[in-house]
């Protein structure tokens, strides 16, 4: 199904940047076991061959892959950030400009370990204090 919709897309007039970033995001919905996903990756460098596509080198995919995790990564941390700061303000109320800059600029295991004071917190002093 996913090289027919390359495909297709190709016939359709979508560029390879395009497909790439339809691919991400499909990739990111629908992963396929490893096996299938190989032979898609072997078809699909079969059919840009064909099509006088240019060669994702090795060094190119690992790139790649990498700036999808990161990606992935990010929007996680965005997401929980978003989440605390609605809870902040579900438990104390209206939030200061600072508490949304310390919360935004947080890493994942600070926004994991006031995640797990905010209910027992008297104040949002003791979510935040070590």
């Amino acid at each position: 199904m996913k090289l027919s919709l390359v495909r297709s897309l190709y016939k359709r007039g979508f560029g390879r940047q395009q497909v790439i970033d339809i691919f991400r995001f499909i990739d990111w919905v629908l992963r396929l076991p490893e096996e299938i996903d190989k032979r898609f990756r072997h078809e699909m460098l079969n059919f840009e061959e064909n099509q006088k596509m240019p060669y994702i080198s090795s060094v190119e995919r690992i790139g790649m892959e990498i700036g999808r995790q990161d990606g992935l990564k990010e929007g996680l941390k965005e997401g929980a950030a978003v989440v605390f700061l609605r809870l902040l303000q579900r438990r104390f109320g209206p939030l200061s400009v600072s508490i949304h800059d310390t919360v935004k600029s947080a890493d994942i295991a600070s926004l994991e370990l006031w995640s797990d004071k905010i209910f027992d917190a008297k104040s949002i002093e003791e979510v935040f204090a070590n």
